[in-house]
């Protein structure tokens, strides 16, 4: 679904879409691809190698990195998408690793960022579907969406079985961490499932470098307003606790 061969695909509702030449930075994704200098001049950007950028600044944690393996482990074949490691490809690391989707083109040895930005996918649907139902108290109806999908990862009925309000809500914050990681929205996902303190516990940091939950700063989960978008609409205002 990611390749950048198959974007008429029809999982994809609603994309922006890039051709070769019009993005060049990579944007965010390029922070989640290694360095050339890290990886054995072979490898680089080869079909079966590692893609690599300018360096690599960002990379899921080793809690994640499991979760993904054992849902790997119960055949989630999305797992190989969303996250690859490779050994003996560096001199300087014994494992490299990386999120595999949204990496552009890397066909003629250099990564061309020509892939779309997938804005809304068939996966959406029923994952929003889902929230939306458990949000309902419909807890069966919840998982027969979230079975929709699953059936497609796992190529198994009814994955899901459990219509607890505990266990459908678990189920949702799983299906939306193996689904959509790197995509940018199962952040406030988390916020509407109550989860986020679940999976992000040191959202603010003061200024004595101390971490933790700012019980004071209600709105610190939401997002400030630039103030250049203020400036040219004088009807947005700041998110309030923030300055």
């Amino acid at each position: 679904m990611f390749s950048i061969s198959n974007k008429k695909n029809r999982e994809i509702a609603f994309a922006l879409h890039l051709e070769n030449g019009e993005y060049t930075s990579g944007s965010y994704f390029s922070y989640f691809i290694w360095g050339s200098t890290q990886i054995k001049a072979e490898y680089r950007n080869a079909p079966d190698g590692v893609p690599v950028s300018s360096n690599q600044w960002f990379l899921y944690s080793d809690d994640f990195i499991g979760f993904l393996k054992r849902s790997k482990e119960l055949g989630d074949q999305r797992t190989d998408v969303t996250y690859m490691e490779r050994t003996g490809v560096s001199d300087m690391y014994e494992v490299i690793q990386w999120p595999n989707k949204l990496i552009g083109n890397i066909s003629t040895g250099t990564i061309v960022w020509e892939q779309d930005f997938i804005l809304y996918r068939y996966a959406q649907y029923y994952t929003m579907l889902a929230e939306l139902r458990y949000h309902r108290k419909d807890y069966s109806g919840a998982l027969t969406a979230l079975n929709t999908l699953a059936q497609r990862a796992y190529g198994k009925a009814n994955f899901y079985t459990d219509s607890s309000a505990a266990a459908v809500r678990q189920a949702l914050v799983d299906e939306n961490l193996k689904e959509f990681a790197e995509e940018g929205n199962v952040y406030f996902t988390l916020i509407r499932l109550g989860a986020i303190h679940d999976y992000n516990p040191y959202r603010y940091v003061d200024g004595l470098g101390q971490c933790g939950i700012d019980t004071s700063r209600p709105n610190q989960l939401l997002m400030p307003v630039s103030k250049k978008a203020m400036n040219k609409n004088n009807k947005i205002t700041q998110t309030q606790g923030w300055s």
